[in-house]
């Protein structure tokens, strides 16, 4: 495997939006930015040496009006997942600050600091690869046009130099989630460039029994869902892409340039009809013999 650059298009900041400043019933201090983003927030405040800021991100207010992350983490004995926080120890004097290395899902944040959070602007960033759009769509119906922008809005926000299912929990490279939207993601974005980018990806990461995995690029995969690399509906996704490519855009070169990728997993398959896994549903519909054709 030769290193080469992705030829994707750049992950850049795009929409800010300004905070409306919420007292919970509790005596919290929550930004609420109206709008559910994929972004980090940027803050600028007078402070002295070793004071603390400490800002927490999630989706929504429970049923009392206060923060909570419970729709998004993952709680045991041992750990609570994802934290999707930011602890800051400022210096003497004017303290500017934007996360470098991390995207959170959010439209509220909880913001907790040894001196009043008043004294600080903060501004939240929406940052998702920099796709061009192509596709537009308006009807007489407002709820449904307010469902297309809904889509077009998921879509940037699921995009950081990969397809995401989500910038919140796992920010997982789903292969389902990819293929699923590639054809649509076509008539939004000029999408060519970000699915060429996946597919390399994904032939990378290919099994050498052609099995292509679950969830691509592999970083902080669970152990527990290796197992179930190869699935349909997902691992497909080595097939499919470069197919609703070439027809999205009538260049066929990325058939040519995935074929043997693409072969090796159709091999892969073959090789496991008849066979059952644990982690495998009986598939409704045929029985017996013709039941093997479609797992």
């Amino acid at each position: 495997m030769v290193p080469s650059a992705s030829n994707n298009v750049p992950v850049t900041e795009h929409e800010r939006f300004r905070p409306q400043v919420i007292h919970t019933p509790g005596g919290k201090t929550v930004l609420d930015f109206g709008q559910n983003i994929a972004g980090y927030l940027e803050f600028s405040l007078k402070a002295k040496a070793g004071q603390r800021v400490k800002l927490q991100f999630g989706e929504m207010l429970d049923k009392d009006g206060e923060f909570t992350q419970r729709n998004i983490q993952c709680v045991n004995k041992k750990r609570t997942t994802p934290l999707q926080q930011v602890e800051y120890i400022c210096r003497e004097g004017r303290n500017d600050y934007k996360t470098a290395f991390a995207i959170f899902g959010f439209r509220y944040v909880l913001a907790e600091g040894d001196f009043p959070m008043e004294q600080a602007e903060f501004t939240a960033i929406a940052v998702y690869s920099d796709m061009e759009r192509t596709g537009w769509f308006e009807s007489s119906d407002p709820l449904l046009n307010r469902l297309f922008d809904c889509t077009l809005w998921s879509a940037q926000n699921n995009h950081a130099d990969l397809p995401t299912d989500c910038p919140t929990r796992e920010r997982h490279g789903w292969t389902g989630d990819a293929q699923i939207f590639c054809t649509t993601a076509c008539y939004l974005f000029d999408y060519a460039a970000m699915a060429r980018k996946y597919q390399r990806d994904l032939t990378d990461a290919q099994h050498k029994n052609g099995c292509f995995p679950q969830i691509v690029p592999g970083g902080g995969v669970d152990g527990y869902m290796r197992p179930m690399d190869g699935s349909a509906g997902w691992s497909d996704a080595g097939v499919f892409i470069p197919f609703d490519i070439a027809r999205m855009y009538g260049d066929w070169s990325i058939l040519e340039e995935n074929y043997g990728a693409m072969c090796r997993y159709a091999r892969y398959k073959a090789g496991t009809l008849g066979k059952r896994h644990l982690t495998a549903p009986s598939p409704p519909g045929p029985a017996g013999k013709d039941r093997k054709k479609i797992q």
